[in-house]
């Protein structure tokens, strides 16, 4: 049997828990249509244990920023939660799963499923021309132009392009730099990992979405052991309790912080909510993502060091 042949059950599997959570949650009439994966698409690109090509950063990009850019680029396309490796490639829309991760317990399996269908929603890249660009975004772009870039660059070379939160440059049609507001990769973490949750969290009571609808008002969801990021699930579920979760997962959705903001103030149940609580809501969800993304970090490392002494 070949390599090939061998990862078929892997991807069968995998298809499978997509099919399950698009029959029992996805395509119930409660489920909003903005937030249903295509499962199609995301099975014709599974691959099992593939190593996507590198990052083609434009040549004249300083060399302290290339090695910056490479890695905000793998941060951007790999989910190194220990145990569960996956990565997503931005412009091909494949998905690929560690031999390992493949491998895990259907619940275990099924989050980090979830997880890649959410990043897929979200990836949605708009391009932005030099001659669309707002003043302030000229402003900024011809900055970067002579700070980052040696020689310089025109801006006529140049065209943005927004993915969720995420904007980035592209310089003569190479890879620049990002441009997007600061922590955009963790906000961008934010609703694939929100989007995740709430499936399993339906999923787990049998595709039942008004009585997981009752329970999230009532803030009785707990947590589980396979909720990887438990602050941000903490906060998520606190949050549930005065908006609704398809306006949350709206916001998550919207590619921009006072978007979001105003998402959650104009949905957020009266007079629960208060007038800055969108901000302050998206705030405390960014800082409990950071936080989780800090532990995962540091529990990779440990990890590494281990395996490591072992050799």
């Amino acid at each position: 049997m070949n390599a090939e042949t061998e990862r078929d059950p892997h991807r069968i599997r995998i298809t499978q828990q997509l099919k399950i959570a698009s029959t029992s949650v996805w395509e119930k009439p409660g489920f909003p249509q903005a937030h249903r994966p295509n499962i199609d698409h995301l099975s014709s690109h599974i691959k099992i244990g593939v190593s996507f090509p590198p990052l083609q950063l434009h040549p004249a990009l300083k060399p302290e920023l290339q090695a910056q850019a490479r890695e905000i680029r793998i941060n951007k396309l790999t989910e190194q939660v220990p145990g569960k490796v996956t990565s997503y490639n931005f412009s091909t829309r494949d998905l690929s799963f560690g031999i390992d991760t493949a491998e895990l317990s259907d619940f275990e399996l099924r989050r980090v499923v979830f997880l890649q269908a959410g990043i897929d929603m979200l990836n949605r890249p708009s391009p932005i021309p030099h001659n669309e660009y707002s003043d302030v975004q000229r402003e900024k772009i011809t900055f970067v132009l002579q700070d980052a870039f040696d020689p310089n660059s025109i801006i006529e070379q140049t065209e943005i392009v927004k993915s969720g939160f995420r904007e980035y440059l592209l310089v003569d049609g190479h890879y620049g730099v990002e441009v997007g507001p600061q922590k955009s990769i963790l906000m961008d973490k934010m609703y694939p990992t929100a989007f995740a949750i709430i499936t399993d969290q339906i999923l787990r009571r049998g595709g039942a979405i008004d009585y997981f609808e009752d329970i999230a008002s009532r803030g009785q969801l707990q947590l589980v052991p396979e909720d990887d990021y438990p602050n941000f699930a903490y906060i998520l579920f606190i949050a549930l309790r005065f908006i609704n979760w398809r306006h949350l997962l709206d916001a998550l959705k919207s590619g921009d912080m006072y978007q979001a903001a105003g998402i959650i103030n104009t949905y957020g149940k009266k007079p629960t909510i208060r007038a800055n609580a969108g901000a302050a809501t998206f705030m405390e969800l960014l800082k409990a993502m950071e936080a989780d993304e800090q532990n995962l970090a540091l529990e990779a490392n440990i990890q590494r060091q281990r395996e490591a002494e072992l050799n």
